[in-house]
């Protein structure tokens, strides 16, 4: 999947996820990248904040510091399934 497809499809999704709630408090939704330091995930970080100052979301962002610790990334898809967001 290239990257504005990756894109499009998470903003596309944390917009119809927000937008279908007709709760009082805001919708918080996962966004793990594979990795946070690469400047890649930096701006996928401030476009999932901007769709979600959009949307009246929350973004629960946690990604390890290299993309090749795949065990620090399971763990955190974990946590977020355990916060049930």
């Amino acid at each position: 999947m290239n990257r504005r497809t990756f894109l499009s499809v998470s903003a596309a999704a944390a917009a119809a996820g927000s937008a279908a709630c007709n709760r009082n408090h805001k919708r918080t939704i996962a966004v793990i990248p594979k990795g946070s330091a690469h400047l890649f995930w930096q701006s996928v970080h401030a476009g999932a904040v901007k769709c979600a100052r959009e949307n009246n979301a929350e973004i629960a962002w946690s990604g390890p510091a290299t993309e090749v610790d795949y065990t620090a990334q399971l763990q955190i898809i974990d946590a977020m399934i355990n916060r049930r967001v």
